[in-house]
């Protein structure tokens, strides 16, 4: 059994919170670095085999240039990283988590900004360094929060999902239950986050990076319908550790209402944001699902 499918199990990351309070913090991270070595070469894996197909297409390289392979292990050395730190302060609660992450000042401002309003918002991102940091610091704050997760199909991502919600966060997977949630969520002035960077052939074909992908149009269908402004954000990590939440963008859907396709207009406004700040560090952009099917080749029309 390989590293890889050993974290897929309900029991791997309870195997790794439990081990995070027992050993001492400098030995996990050092444990931590050589997983993620050890992790990367595992070429055959779907999990790094998306990865480097994703990150040639970001950076514009072949997927065994050295260059791949150093980002791909640090991906995943991140994403470690970054769950240790959770498991860390879980004892702690909200409290423990605002020592190590924490939104920057005018993301919450401008948040208060549009509430006030008497509005509610939709904050969309992408699979990030520090993604769960920022949902759960949400979670803990005053704001009616709802989350739009994934459908829950890896014990893993049940296990994450358990995490998450240990802190208190409303977290739905998606759904025609879910959705109707969030309109009313939106409606009502509460604040609705979602991911818009995952593949989802449910949604439309857009484009990234220079390529065409399908991704998720849905965030766009609640703005459009509820006139809710979209907040683009980000996570990132800082040079002392902590993890931090930035605005890139607040777009207005009333803009699109006259588009041809206004939902995949508004959608595809949102996606070229991310690319940018993606685009600037591919290392903390943890997507391990293929994006683009036929990675660096040529697409055609679908």
């Amino acid at each position: 059994m390989s590293l890889v499918s050993i974290a897929n199990t309900r029991w791997g990351p309870n195997a790794a919170k439990w081990l995070v309070r027992v050993l001492p913090r400098r030995f996990i991270l050092w444990v931590a670095d050589r997983i993620a070595g050890r992790v990367a070469r595992q070429k055959d894996t779907a999990m790094v085999a998306a990865l480097r197909s994703n990150q040639s297409v970001v950076q514009g390289l072949p997927e065994d240039d050295p260059k791949i392979l150093e980002t791909v292990e640090a991906i995943i050395r991140n994403t470690i990283r970054s769950y240790v730190s959770l498991f860390d302060v879980m004892d702690g609660g909200h409290e423990a988590l605002a020592k190590i992450a924490h939104p920057d000042k005018g993301l919450l401002e401008k948040i208060d900004e549009i509430l006030a309003q008497d509005r509610g918002m939709l904050y969309v991102g992408a699979h990030t360094v520090g993604l769960d940091h920022l949902l759960i610091y949400m979670g803990g704050l005053d704001y009616p929060t709802q989350v739009l997760a994934y459908p829950e199909v890896l014990p893993s991502y049940q296990a994450q999902n358990d995490l998450r919600r240990s802190f208190g966060m409303n977290l739905s997977p998606v759904s025609y239950r879910s959705l109707r949630e969030a309109i009313t969520y939106l409606r009502n002035g509460g604040v609705v986050i979602t991911a818009a960077d995952r593949p989802d052939e449910s949604g439309a074909f857009l484009e990234f990076f220079g390529k065409r992908a399908w991704l998720p149009v849905g965030h766009a269908r609640l703005a459009l319908k509820t006139n809710a402004p979209i907040m683009v954000g980000v996570t990132y990590i800082t040079d002392g550790g902590r993890y931090r939440a930035k605005t890139l963008t607040v777009i207005e859907p009333e803009q699109f209402v006259g588009h041809a396709e206004p939902e995949k207009a508004l959608a595809q406004a949102v996606i070229h944001e991310l690319e940018g700040f993606i685009r600037d560090h591919p290392s903390e952009w943890w997507m391990f699902h293929r994006v683009w099917p036929d990675g660096n080749d040529e697409l055609g029309e679908r």
